[in-house]
C-alpha cells in the first residue's frame, strides 16, 4: 500500500474500512427489517448467525425469548403483526479483534398510524459480535434489548457473557 501520509497508518486505514462495512451491517438489516424483507436481513449475517431479541406481539404480557439462527432460520422468520416502520441505528461502537469484533449500536423505531400519528414504538441496544468472511464483514450474533419503561440500569448497558 502507498504510504498514507503522517499518522496514518496502512492498518488504520483498513481498520476506518472495517468500521465503515461495519456500520452499514447495522444500517441493512434497519432497512431489511423495516421492509420485512427477510432475504436481505439474512446476508446481514453469518450462515450460522444468530438473531435473539424479546418477541412481545403475541402475548405482551408475557414476552418470549426468540431466537433464530442460521440463514435459512432467518430467511423465513414471521413478519410481526405490526406496520411497516423506520429504525433509527446511532452511536454504534465497535471494537476490533484479528478477524472478528464487538460492538453496540442505539436503535429507535418509528412509526406511523391513523390513530395516534408518528410515535416511537420501541428503542434500545444491539450487542453485536462480527466476523470478517469471505463475503466482508457479517454479524455472528445480535442480541437485541428493548429500552425498559422504567429506565435502564448499569447491567442492562454491559454486553452478553456469551
Amino acid at each position: 500500500m502507498d504510504d498514507p501520509g503522517p499518522g496514518r497508518s496502512p492498518r488504520r486505514l483498513e481498520q476506518c474500512a472495517d468500521q465503515l462495512e461495519i456500520h452499514e451491517l447495522s444500517y441493512r438489516y434497519a432497512h431489511a427489517s423495516d421492509q420485512h424483507d427477510y432475504e436481505l436481513l439474512s446476508t446481514v449475517f453469518t450462515p450460522d448467525g444468530v438473531l435473539t431479541y424479546e418477541n412481545s406481539w403475541t402475548d405482551p404480557e408475557n414476552p418470549t425469548v426468540a431466537i433464530f439462527k442460521g440463514t435459512e432460520s432467518l430467511r423465513t422468520m414471521p413478519k410481526p403483526p405490526l406496520s411497516r416502520g423506520m429504525h433509527v441505528a446511532t452511536n454504534i461502537i465497535v471494537d476490533f479483534g484479528k478477524d472478528d469484533a464487538t460492538g453496540s449500536v442505539y436503535f429507535v423505531r418509528l412509526m406511523a398510524d391513523a390513530d395516534r400519528g408518528h410515535r416511537v414504538s420501541s428503542c434500545g441496544l444491539y450487542w453485536d459480535r462480527y466476523e470478517r468472511t469471505s463475503d466482508g464483514w457479517r454479524i455472528a450474533y445480535r442480541e437485541v434489548r428493548p429500552f425498559p419503561p422504567s429506565g435502564a440500569t448499569a447491567s442492562w448497558f454491559l454486553p452478553p457473557t456469551k
